[in-house]
């Protein structure tokens, strides 16, 4: 396990030493807690239990620690602080928000196909349920990042779903599943995150949430078995890409998979048919599918060790020949601020210049805020004609000028 685990390397330590620290570690009373910072330095991945002939997961083991440390006071909150407020804007009205797909008067036009005009739905036929049998939860880092897309591919789901006669309606949920305080051990958190989860999964009909990120599949299999989901991957695999004016591939693309999906071998499957489908050419990594590494951002290690995300980050990138294809928002943020070109799945669906996509630096923590904020005002205003204020967006009479050089050392 230690062969393929950067961080275990970093530390030079094995599982069992490993462990005694831990011990060691929980039981000062009175004193310095030496391994915490190792303890927050684990990406809680997984990977050490693929390879272990005992199944022993690291995983389970920093992840009830951290939990047992915050509950005892033992571990500073400071560490993941930024990911908890982050998570915590997300989840307020800035950017959260709940809605039914628009009445059949008010989408005659909106959801409108020329490419499908001879479709029953696109000549009107559309015949809304009225229940909602879907929720598409893109979650907050992807509508961070890739927000420019968010409102075409809840158009594509709507008509596809009528286009295919697939009972129920699709609505939409902005929000954070709650994958930063999972991480961090804040079962408080993440108690009351779920509970607001599920409150509206049965206030709209105990949907089928439809999700785009990896983390969100993870922690909803975790936390939340009762609601069914499905990948957006698996519906592109399925019903079909986006009528768009998609240019074929000619390049050949290492495949990242994402930690979080270890497991769920389908999603590995859609992402790789659509991937075949544009007519790239794959070459799979060492390291993939089951046994795929972490990109350096699981676990908030990105926050409370940078150091040792950059070791994350620099691991994988050296594995890969090519250009690495993603499917998880902050795999590619993370690969491209190492030098990495990378492009997200939606980048090879929805983008124009992928040159330019591939080498697209990750937004501030400043500029998720804005993009969500952006995003949620847009989807209001073009989908469910509901025009917002710009005091959402919290405009002052100044302008804030910060140089580049300044702004880098504040992300860091």
């Amino acid at each position: 396990c230690i062969n393929g685990c950067t961080h275990m390397q970093t530390f030079n330590i094995s599982p069992n030493a490993y462990v005694r620290q831990i011990n060691h570690n929980e039981r000062i009373i009175l004193g310095t807690h030496y391994a915490n910072k190792m303890i927050n330095s684990c990406t809680q991945c997984g990977l050490c239990k693929e390879a272990c002939f005992l199944d022993i997961s690291m995983k389970d083991v920093i992840h009830e620690t951290r939990e047992s440390m915050v509950e005892k006071g033992k571990m500073p909150l400071s560490a993941h602080d930024f990911a908890l407020k982050d998570m915590k804007f997300s989840n307020s009205k800035k950017f959260s928000m709940v809605r039914k797909q628009p009445s059949k008067e008010a989408s005659k036009d909106l959801f409108y196909y020329p490419v499908l005009s001879y479709s029953k739905y696109a000549k009107g036929l559309f015949r809304g349920s009225g229940k909602t049998g879907f929720l598409f939860y893109p979650g907050c880092q992807l509508s961070a990042t890739h927000s420019e897309h968010i409102g075409e591919i809840y158009k594509y789901l709507v008509g596809t779903m009528k286009e295919n006669y697939i009972e129920g309606d699709v609505g939409l949920y902005l929000g954070c599943c709650g994958a930063p305080a999972d991480w961090a051990g804040r079962q408080d958190l993440m108690g009351e995150n779920t509970q607001n989860i599920k409150k509206v999964w049965e206030e709209n009909d105990q949907p089928t949430f439809i999700l785009a990120c990896s983390s969100c599949i993870s922690i909803f299999e975790k936390y939340l078995p009762e609601i069914e989901v499905v990948s957006l991957w698996e519906i592109f695999d399925q019903y079909g890409l986006p009528q768009r004016n998609i240019k074929p591939g000619r390049r050949v693309l290492n495949i990242h998979d994402a930690c979080a999906t270890r497991h769920h071998s389908n999603v590995h499957k859609s992402i790789r048919n659509i991937v075949n489908s544009l007519s790239y050419k794959i070459v799979e990594l060492d390291y993939t599918k089951d046994k795929t590494k972490c990109c350096g951002y699981g676990g908030l290690v990105y926050y409370a060790n940078r150091d040792q995300a950059t070791e994350f980050i620099k691991d994988r990138i050296n594995e890969s020949s090519e250009d690495l294809l993603v499917y998880c928002a902050m795999c590619k943020d993370l690969f491209v601020s190492g030098g990495k070109r990378t492009l997200h799945i939606l980048d090879l669906i929805y983008g124009t210049n992928l040159d330019g996509l591939a080498n697209k630096k990750m937004p501030t923590l400043s500029e998720r805020h804005y993009n969500r904020t952006k995003l949620k005002m847009n989807l209001l205003n073009d989908i469910w004609g509901e025009k917002q204020g710009m005091d959402m967006m919290n405009h002052v009479d100044f302008n804030l000028i910060i140089p580049d050089d300044i702004m880098a050392i504040m992300e860091d």
